[in-house]
């Protein structure tokens, strides 16, 4: 008998067959009532039980006790003879190997022949897919008429390449991946007959990692059992499969989400250090962000425990959808460009996501229209209109006649409201535009790209916008927006005059908001229309 776990473990019978019900109950129910169909098609992902359930389907059909009318024994001649691979009546036929016209001519001038002991004779044709044009039509005729003691049973991985004419002749089954609590019960009995002991953690992580695969899920423990022995936890399953732990996948993402760039940079780095498959770990990050997202929308979470929900929420608590989404588009690219051990897509996709006013304006336009990013306050900020230097308090500087030195004065509480209302329009009014001019009832700014313009220009943003400039100027006020570059400066920029430096604002924005002292009362400001 063979050694190999998942050639010894395969299903004999449909009671066995795991996490396809469906299929083994429709294909009972037809047995017993003798509703037998000439062709089928089985189709569906890898290691799920398609080719399991054709022999057994084989076996149920000739079985010598049931007489073709249900579960096949398993114990007759006919069965052991199917079960061990010498019943010449069952002819499994690689399409992927063997594909062209010609042995499918040879398929239709044996298939005449009568069965040398069965009752039926069966064709299993794994990969059907893979078949020729040629091949295909070859076969078509065969299966619309087949003899009456022949039985067609076609299998693939993709149904969809499959043509429409040899579909309409068969019954199709479609197979689903098996989930993840049946596949863990699969190998915990696995692991108890062949005496085997495994940490269940140990074993959850080898059913996620073979994403409704059975069959990888027992190759994968057959690989552990030969490299560490009949003694298993996770710490070898991730060793095995590259994989990082979960805390650290946990910490990862928040950090992402906190947008802790120094944080992130710290763990990718220790990931790579830990000798961790970095795209493995890249995947593993995507699909824990991808949790996130369908438990921020709502949406049902399959196979997540419930402590992990809990821990996941919190999360979750302070991020927009629209954000998640974006950090699982970044992320899934930098799985596509990694090659280990290379970290560099993983850390600019890090940076990108962090940083996002940090593209190109040409980058920005592929960015959809819908999604407004938040720019994190420490890292950029719009630059503050220019104000008079002779200023020696906030309460003059308010009081002030002057439309531009007003705006300046109040620019801090402006942002501020601006927030309280949408975080994302006081991000944009914080780093991707200027102020350019303060005239009667306007103010013009100056936006650095394209997209966020048009977000500034969207009706909605407009009213929160011109509703708060106009409270806090008191007077009524209309934003204008127009497309400004980013290194664009006035056309005449006076030298900072000394006095502007004991004006306690004037201090506050040109240390902490990044600001410049542009004109005094000695140097008059230039027109708005050249700035």
């Amino acid at each position: 008998m063979t050694s190999v776990i998942y050639r010894r473990w395969r299903s004999q019978s449909f009671a066995e067959l795991v996490g396809q019900e469906h299929v083994s109950r429709t294909l009972l129910n037809a047995l017993s009532s003798g509703r037998l169909a000439h062709a089928y098609l089985f189709c569906g992902p890898r290691g799920t039980g398609k080719t399991s359930t054709a022999r057994i389907l084989a076996k149920a059909i000739n079985c010598l006790d049931n007489h073709g009318k249900g579960e096949p024994c398993n114990q007759c001649a006919m069965c052991q003879s199917i079960t061990e691979g010498r019943c010449l009546d069952l002819i499994e036929i690689d399409a992927a190997s063997n594909r062209r016209i010609e042995e499918i001519r040879d398929l239709r001038e044996k298939v005449n022949f009568v069965p040398n002991e069965a009752r039926y004779k069966v064709y299993i044709v794994d990969e059907v897919h893979m078949l020729t044009r040629e091949a295909f039509n070859a076969l078509l005729k065969t299966l619309e008429e087949p003899p009456r003691h022949t039985v067609f049973i076609l299998a693939t991985t993709e149904a969809h390449q499959v043509p429409v004419t040899i579909i309409s002749r068969c019954q199709r089954f479609d197979f689903r991946r098996i989930p993840l609590a049946q596949m863990v019960e699969r190998l915990a009995l696995i692991c108890r007959e062949e005496g085997i002991g495994a940490q269940p953690q140990a074993l959850e992580l080898l059913a996620k990692k073979a994403t409704g695969s059975l069959r990888d899920a027992e190759n994968m423990l057959d690989q552990l059992v030969a490299s560490h022995g009949a003694e298993i936890g996770s710490s070898q399953v991730q060793e095995l499969l590259g994989l990082s732990s979960g805390q650290r996948v946990q910490e990862m993402a928040r950090l992402v989400l906190k947008k802790d760039i120094p944080g992130g940079l710290a763990n990718i780095s220790a990931i790579s250090e830990d000798g961790a498959d970095v795209r493995q770990f890249s995947r593993q990050l995507v699909e824990h962000l991808r949790q996130l997202l369908l438990l921020k929308l709502g949406a049902p979470m399959l196979d997540l425990p419930p402590e992990a929900g809990v821990e996941m929420a919190s999360q979750v608590q302070d991020i927009e959808a629209h954000e998640l989404v974006a950090a699982i588009k970044l992320f899934a690219q930098a799985d596509v460009r990694t090659e280990a051990p290379s970290t560099l897509p993983l850390e600019l996709a890090l940076v990108e996501f962090c940083l996002p006013t940090a593209q190109s304006p040409q980058e920005t336009k592929h960015t959809p229209a819908n999604v407004v990013q938040e720019v994190p306050e420490t890292t950029h900020h719009a630059a503050l209109p220019p104000r008079p230097a002779e200023r020696t308090s906030p309460i003059s500087a308010a009081s002030s006649s002057d439309p531009m030195e007003q705006l300046s004065a109040n620019w801090p509480r402006i942002l501020a409201e601006v927030r309280q209302a949408n975080k994302s329009i006081e991000a944009l009014l914080r780093g991707s535009c200027k102020v350019l001019a303060v005239e009667d009832g306007s103010v013009t700014l100056g936006v650095f790209w394209d997209l966020h313009k048009s977000k500034l220009e969207d009706p909605k943003v407009r009213r929160i916008i011109d509703e708060i400039f106009s409270r806090v100027l008191g007077r009524s006020c209309q934003v204008k927006c127009i497309l400004t570059p980013k290194e664009s400066k006035p056309s005449a920029v006076p030298q900072p005059v000394s006095d502007a430096h004991g004006d306690p604002l004037v201090e506050m924005a040109l240390k902490e908001l990044g600001a410049r002292v542009v004109s005094n009362n000695k140097e008059p400001s230039p027109p708005p229309d050249q700035v």
